[in-house]
Order: structure tokens, then C-alpha cells, then sequence
């Protein structure tokens, strides 16, 4: 037989039924606004950086016209044509469009104005020459992921994270 402080008997009074009503919800007080260095009171601390509404088509031709012109910057400046496709691939380059649509109020032709002059946000930098991406991909098909072998064999002086990074951009 049990007795009463056994963790046995302690384990079977927890197991109990979920407590559901309004006599088992927590009362909470209302919030106090924080108020700033300046006295001011301040509510909001986030900035709302995409509306609903936008049109479906019509965001997939404006995110379409922003890669194109990623595309088109990353072959200049002696840059290859997989230097542009992968300038358009990359998640920043989508992510730099839709925050220049926000900043430009949901118009789609003043974003794209603004994107003709900076069509790659600051982050792509163009660090891989072309004999590079040659020999990541001719390591990728004699080493398959094996991203250390590819750096050791074929890649020296990129490091290991910079590979796996050029890897998921290159495949997208």
C-alpha cells in the first residue's frame, strides 16, 4: 500500500482533467504605457513593414522585375551571366524589394524607380570570381555535399560556412 507522500500517490494527483472557464482564466491588469526618457508615453514599439492588400499578380510581376534588374547588376561590372542569376536567387535580393515597395507606399512604379538605382541590397558583395564557382561546382559533383573536402581539395582560402552560404544561394 501507498502511503500518502509517496511519489507514486503524488504523480496520480497531478494527472487531473484540463480546467477550461472562466473561473480557471487569469485575470491580468491593464497595461501601463512605459513612459520615455523625454515624458513622453510611448505604446507602439514595432514598425509595421507590409500591408495586406496588394494585389497577387500584381506583387509577383513587381518581385519578377526585381530580380531581372538583380539579375542584370550582378553581370555588370565583368560579371557572368550565374553572377546575375545568382544575384536575382538570392532571399536578400526578394526581401530588399518587398521593404522598397513598403518604403515606397505599395507603388509599385516608385519602387521599381527606386530599385533601378540600388538593385542589390548592400549585403551581396560579389566575392566569388568565376574560376571559384567553377571549382565549387566541379566539387559538388565529384565530393557531393561534403563541403569540408570541397574547401580542402578544391577551395582553400574560402571557409567552410562561406561555402555552405554560396551553396544555398547557388541553389535556390
Amino acid at each position: 500500500m501507498d502511503d500518502l507522500f509517496s511519489p507514486r500517490r503524488r504523480l496520480n494527483s497531478t494527472q487531473g482533467e484540463i480546467r477550461v472557464g472562466p473561473s480557471h482564466q487569469a485575470k491580468l491588469p491593464e497595461l501601463q504605457p512605459f513612459p520615455s526618457p523625454g515624458g513622453q508615453v510611448v505604446t507602439e514599439n514595432e514598425e509595421l513593414v507590409w500591408m495586406p492588400g496588394v494585389n497577387d499578380c500584381d506583387l509577383l510581376m513587381y518581385l519578377r522585375a526585381a530580380r531581372s534588374m538583380a539579375a542584370f547588376a550582378g553581370m555588370c561590372d565583368g560579371g557572368s551571366t550565374e553572377d546575375g542569376c545568382l544575384a536575382a536567387s538570392r532571399d536578400d535580393t526578394t526581401l530588399n524589394a518587398l521593404n522598397t515597395l513598403h518604403e515606397s507606399n505599395y507603388d509599385a512604379g516608385k519602387a521599381l524607380q527606386r530599385l533601378v538605382k540600388k538593385p542589390v541590397p548592400r549585403l551581396i558583395e560579389k566575392c566569388w570570381s568565376e574560376e571559384e564557382v567553377k571549382r565549387f561546382i566541379k566539387g559538388l559533383r565529384q565530393y557531393g555535399k561534403n563541403f569540408f573536402r570541397i574547401r580542402k581539395e578544391l577551395l582553400p582560402n574560402k571557409e567552410t560556412v562561406s561555402l555552405t552560404s554560396f551553396n544555398k544561394a547557388f541553389s535556390h
